[in-house]
């Protein structure tokens, strides 16, 4: 009786695999830490030819912060990491999948995650075989990066984005393929030329009438898929929209950012600003005082700051800076 009972569940594992086209979840693995969580939906893979088999990872972070993506290191059986990127939602979740093919090698794998710098927590999964012929992916074409993840535009105003990155034995004067979705679904595409090492560089200029939304660039060469890439654009509606901010807070913000003023100094000078209606910061929910006791001003916020005085990040993005304190209940406002 046992030996039927197996054999037959053998025979449905085996219709499972034929019908899904790649491996059915052996497990799951997580890690939790007091900065969110991570998982997998699966900790051991076999990988066959013609034969796509997909890791999904989903989690949650703690506190998150609008526009601020999720990195996860990768760790490789041979020691080399590399890294992927994704975005979590407003509630701090997020999701996205690995895609496995012949040009893994078997081994023990990690994926760290991190975020804002925090460790998250790290999970392990293993390639236990791979059969086949190496498929050509991203990893042996080249890379494609986007200089910043997210964009602010205002009324009449343009701003840049700048994409980079290489081409392995890129022949010269052979062209970049590249295609813009947009948030309505419809696609745009270009063409550029790269140097002769197969680095190259493009700038998209943004106008007011780019919509509010992500972006998805995908890159390929010879037909060969060189990577994919995503930014967020906000239009601000009108110049009344737009966050002015007078150039004597920036110097001010430039000496808190150098140990000039102290912690408190800079947020007592915050409040009087806002409450003065100098300084215009959109709508912003605070907790409560019992959830933010022990809050500390984090130090990512000193470095935008010092940037932010230099002219090297917009004015909205270090008013997500001010959010934040706003949002924790270092800097308070009137309700």
């Amino acid at each position: 009786m046992r030996t039927q009972i197996s054999w037959i569940c053998a025979l449905t594992f085996a219709i499972i695999i034929s019908l899904n086209g790649f491996q059915p979840v052996n497990g799951e693995k997580e890690s939790t830490s007091n900065y969110g969580t991570i998982r997998i939906d699966n900790d051991s893979f076999s990988i066959k030819e013609d034969q796509l088999v997909i890791m999904q990872i989903t989690g949650k972070v703690v506190n998150a912060s609008g526009g601020v993506r999720l990195s996860l290191f990768i760790g490789k059986p041979d020691g080399s990491t590399a890294e992927v990127k994704t975005l979590p939602n407003n509630l701090g979740e997020y999701s996205t999948s690995l895609l496995f093919d012949a040009n893994w090698e078997v081994g023990n794998y990690s994926i760290r995650a991190v975020y804002l710098g925090n460790q998250i927590g790290t999970v392990t999964f293993v390639i236990n075989e791979i059969e086949g012929p190496n498929i050509v992916t991203t990893q042996t074409i080249g890379t494609l990066y986007i200089e910043k993840e997210e964009y602010f535009i205002s009324k009449n105003g343009t701003t840049v984005v700048e994409i980079y990155g290489n081409v392995i034995e890129y022949k010269e004067d052979a062209p970049i393929i590249f295609i813009i979705k947009k948030p309505d679904g419809t696609t745009q595409d270009f063409a550029v030329k790269g140097e002769r090492t197969g680095d190259f560089k493009t700038r998209i200029t943004i106008k007011d009438d780019w919509a509010s939304g992500t972006y998805e660039i995908s890159g390929s060469y010879e037909d060969k898929p060189l990577g994919n890439g995503s930014f967020v654009v906000n239009n601000l509606e009108s110049s009344e929209s737009a966050i002015q901010i007078p150039q004597w807070i920036k110097t001010n913000a430039g000496w808190w950012a150098s140990n000039q003023i102290q912690d408190n100094d800079f947020v007592k000078g915050i409040e009087y600003l806002i409450k003065q209606d100098i300084l215009k910061i959109p709508q912003t929910t605070q907790e409560s005082e019992t959830e933010t006791e022990s809050q500390q001003i984090p130090s990512w916020l000193r470095k935008n700051a010092g940037w932010w005085s230099e002219g090297a990040i917009s004015n909205e993005e270090f008013v997500k800076g001010i959010q934040y304190l706003i949002q924790k209940n270092i800097v308070k406002i009137s309700k």
